[in-house]
């Protein structure tokens, strides 16, 4: 009985020393597994920005990006807002673009599993490279007022 009971304590504590990981750097945090890098809350945004740097890591890292945008309020002549994820990996400079449509309906209309308020893509930055998140209008003279959110989770890192 005593070496069961020694057995699983020490596959116990085994386990919880691999599973306390610690947070991927000193600004995330650790949810399980999940690390989040960087969260993104800009509601009532009435301006594009140019492209900001979320994070630049110190190793090659696989993330995991979610995007939520809508639009709250447009004039006649505005189409959408577009949000731009660039970032390096061994191919060189990478650019994904989510397009937030202007209309009153536009979270219904997306593809399978999706729909056009929201976007999950997985980038892999290369160390010492930025993340970089920035927006734009089309047209570009057109009076918007949107709400962006995006969450940067940690999925892989290298050694």
């Amino acid at each position: 009985m005593r070496k069961l009971v020694f057995c699983v304590l020490l596959i116990l504590s085994v386990s919880s020393c691999a599973l306390g990981q610690s947070p991927r750097s000193k600004d995330s945090k650790t949810i399980g597994f999940v690390s989040i890098a960087f969260n993104l809350d800009r509601p009532n945004q009435t301006a594009p920005f140019r492209p900001r740097t979320l994070l630049t890591p110190a190793k090659d890292t696989l993330y995991q990006v979610s995007f939520y945008g809508v639009v709250t309020a447009a004039a006649e002549n505005a189409q959408y807002v577009s949000a731009s994820l660039n970032w390096t990996d061994d191919g060189g400079p990478e650019q994904v673009q989510f397009q937030i449509p202007v209309t009153s309906s536009h979270c219904g209309t997306g593809t399978f599993n999706s729909n056009a308020c929201s976007w999950i893509t997985t980038v892999r930055v290369n160390a010492g490279t930025p993340l970089q998140l920035g927006t734009s209008f089309y047209p570009s003279d057109a009076q918007i007022t949107y709400d962006l959110f995006a969450t940067v989770l940690v999925l892989q890192q290298s050694p």
